[in-house]
């Protein structure tokens, strides 16, 4: 029988299979792929859009980094940062190693992952162990505003010490 899958498997060239299409996910599959096993692997969480990230990022200037950004005095030395990655935005300050003056690290403060299905934030911070550890008391938000605001707040000091 004469199928798609038959079609993939015997050409010689790079094929693109448009698989979900409300994703508008492309798979390039290239000669020896094996289409079954493609279409088992798990796809990556959607990235933010451009304009996801904008918006995000005057939530995060209005809600987060205007009560939360060094003083003055010291914006020459500590700046704070965000990171977007995949559906993932952390939170941290660049600063001096305080053992190499001149060498600048970034602090972790938080990480914040929205999980489109259920349309939540996921709230984590950074344990004494490098990994990223659901917030105990407040491990969700139902917006990034509401995520940053308990961030803010920090009433077990896990975020600011």
């Amino acid at each position: 029988s004469h199928t798609l899958a038959n079609d993939l498997e015997r050409t010689s060239r790079p094929r693109r299979l448009h698989i979900f299409p409300r994703f508008a996910t492309l798979l390039a599959l290239p000669e020896g792929s094996n289409l079954g096993q493609a279409l088992k692997t798990p796809l990556a969480p959607m990235a933010f859009t451009e304009i996801e990230i904008a918006k995000h990022m005057k939530v995060l200037e209005d809600s987060f980094w205007v009560h939360r950004r060094p003083p003055l005095h010291l914006r020459d030395k500590v700046r704070e940062g965000q990171r977007f990655t995949d559906q993932a935005i952390e939170l941290f300050l660049v600063r001096p190693a305080f053992n190499h003056p001149d060498e600048q690290i970034e602090e972790p403060i938080a990480k914040l992952r929205y999980v489109r299905s259920q349309r939540i934030w996921r709230i984590y911070w950074q344990r004494a162990d490098g990994k990223w550890h659901a917030y105990p008391p407040n491990p969700q938000a139902d917006s990034l505003a509401t995520a940053l605001h308990i961030i803010d707040e920090d009433p077990n000091g896990c975020f600011f010490g």
